[in-house]
Parts: structure tokens; sequence; C-alpha cells
């Protein structure tokens, strides 16, 4: 499902895999871009004026011929693939300093965006490792938030960690101005007597 350039990705590699392949697009989609999807061998639906429509249809398709459902973007697997994009360019070239990229729905130049603010160690990931009590993960939000970071998500790990019965691990994913912000952010969060560890940064 989709009106971009994920259909063709999808009809590409199943017609090389020799998977059959079901696209679903909004009945407004360019020419082009249908008659593209059908030559790489994937069966094209028009379906409904916007893609939610298109969505719903590609769903109902999907439960009604057993088939697997592939999300354009909110699908861990494409993200995963999306952001190898960014690898394969930066191992190409390092100095990388410019991007002119086509945008259809966004998805995969956000990943490559996402892996760029990491290399500039503008978002990182920090676990911290505490006793699982009420207020902890109040208390490094507020240094996080009073040192100007943005938190961008937050994961407790309890249960499936080498912890300790009454401990617990958190992960925040934080984005910052810089790496210089980042760094001060690190030193606030010390000072606060909190030692995260970084899990993923530029050079970490």
């Amino acid at each position: 499902m989709s009106a971009g350039n994920h259909p063709r990705g999808v009809a590409h590699h199943a017609s090389r895999l020799g998977i059959p392949a079901t696209i679903v697009m909004p009945v407004n989609t360019p020419f082009n871009k249908v008659q593209q999807t059908r030559l790489l061998g994937a069966r094209v639906v028009l379906h409904g004026q916007q893609l939610a429509e298109a969505e719903d249809h590609a769903h109902e398709i999907a439960r009604r011929e057993n088939l697997i459902f592939v999300h354009p973007y909110d699908d861990e697997d494409i993200i995963v693939g999306q952001g190898t994009v960014a690898l394969e360019m930066l191992e190409d070239q390092p100095d990388l300093d410019c991007l002119c990229v086509p945008v259809g729905g966004g998805g995969l130049l956000a990943i490559v965006l996402q892996r760029q603010l990491v290399r500039e160690r503008r978002l990182v990931t920090l676990r911290f490792e505490s006793a699982d009590q009420p207020g902890t993960l109040a208390r490094i939000a507020g240094v996080i938030g009073d040192a100007g970071g943005n938190i961008i998500e937050v994961a407790h790990h309890r249960l499936f960690l080498d912890v300790p019965a009454k401990g617990a691990d958190l992960d925040f994913t934080v984005e910052t101005r810089d790496a210089e912000h980042t760094e001060t952010l690190l030193a606030a969060l010390r000072s606060a007597g909190l030692e995260p560890r970084v899990l993923s940064a530029s050079g970490a």
C-alpha cells in the first residue's frame, strides 16, 4: 500500500525472489508509478481517493487472501532497511555534506536524516541502570529537559535484560542541538548523580 516509491521496491524484490506481490494504490496515483509497478511484475489494485482508504482495502485483501501486509514506513524491518541506505552512501562518500532527495511520503528521507543526526551526535540513546522505584524516570526526564534535551523515546527494561530483580534499565533517546550540547547534557546528568551509558552516537 503506497503511492510513492515503496511499491516499486516491493515489486522488484518480490519478482526477484519469485514471490507474488499485490500493491494497493489510491485511484489518483500518477499513471507512470502505476505502470512502472506493473512492469516490475506486481498486481496493482487501485482503490480509494486517499491513502487511508487504500490501506484499509490492502488490509482487507491481505485477510481475504492470506497475504502479508508490508507497511511502507511503519514497519521495523522497512525502517532498518531504509537506514542502510544512509550507511551505504556514507561508506561511498564519508565526507558527504549534501543530499538531493526526491520525496514522496518522506519515509526514506526521515531515516536518512535520522542517521545523520546520530553521526553528528545530535541523537543519542542513553541507558540508566537504577533501582526500579517510583520517581526515577521523572527525575531523569527532568534533568534532560532542564538541560534543553528533547526526549524522543523512553524504554523501560525490567523483564528481559540481565538486571537485578529490583532493578531496571531505562533507555532515553534524546535529540540535542549539536555534539557540544550532548556533552553539556551528559555533564548535567552526572552532576545530578546519574551515570548514563551512551548506547548510540557517532563515534561511540
